[in-house]
């Protein structure tokens, strides 16, 4: 065989490797669409072939079931959301710049979900609908979100700068202002966070947050 003829078969092979690339992704992201709409028990493999214009047998040749599919639509988003997430906090954790560290936090998770809010309603979805799935985002995904935070806010209480709280909780409750911020904003359309940007929002969620958190404020002990 000529080498010619070698290097032809070889750009053969990259084109069909390429092209089930491709459709794999096309799949993930019309499928993502449909399930963000109508929830993991209201769509069907027929009705996203259709949408992606093949055979049900070639989204199983891609995926081995509709809760794989599904699964792997969760990995995806959550990816591309945790691999920048931490990138441009680490040098401001270093310098142990509290503000900074959180607001960036904050206006980073804020912005992926507004410029893809599918990613909300899969969760929610999966959860009103009891899905395994959403058990496996809280004790995978949301964890390895949550982790660096709570090694950070460990630091901060070993440094005298943060009160003795319990770290996981701390971290938790900062999330937890992040999330209900983009659920009025994203999911339930409310007009007043509408007109505010991610970063303005995540200086106000970092504000509350740091009030609660650092020692140098005073607070009444709660009655027993």
């Amino acid at each position: 065989m000529s080498t010619t003829e070698t290097h032809d078969q070889e750009k053969v092979k990259y084109k069909k490797r390429v092209c089930k690339e491709d459709r794999r992704e096309q799949i993930l992201l019309i499928a993502s669409q449909i399930f963000s709409q109508k929830g993991f028990n209201g769509t069907t493999t027929k009705e996203i072939a259709e949408q992606v214009g093949v055979s049900e047998a070639i989204i199983f040749r891609h995926f081995p079931s509709k809760q794989a599919l599904y699964s792997a639509i969760l990995d995806n988003k959550t990816t591309e959301l945790m691999q920048p997430l931490w990138l441009k906090c680490e040098e401001l954790m270093l310098k142990k710049d509290d503000r900074e560290v959180f607001v960036t936090l904050a206006a980073q998770i804020l912005e992926v979900i507004h410029k893809d809010t599918d990613l909300l309603r899969l969760i929610f979805y999966s959860a009103l609908e009891k899905h395994q799935l959403a058990k496996d985002f809280v004790e995978t995904t949301a964890r390895q979100v949550r982790e660096p935070a709570v090694i950070y806010i460990k630091q901060r209480i070993a440094d005298g700068d943060f009160r003795s709280i319990d770290p996981v909780l701390a971290a938790r409750f900062f999330f937890s202002l992040v999330m209900q911020w983009a659920l009025g904003r994203d999911l339930f359309q409310e007009n007043d966070k509408q007109m505010v940007s991610s970063w303005e929002a995540a200086k106000e969620i970092t504000n509350i947050f740091l009030f609660g958190v650092s020692k140098n404020q005073d607070f009444p002990k709660f009655e027993e």
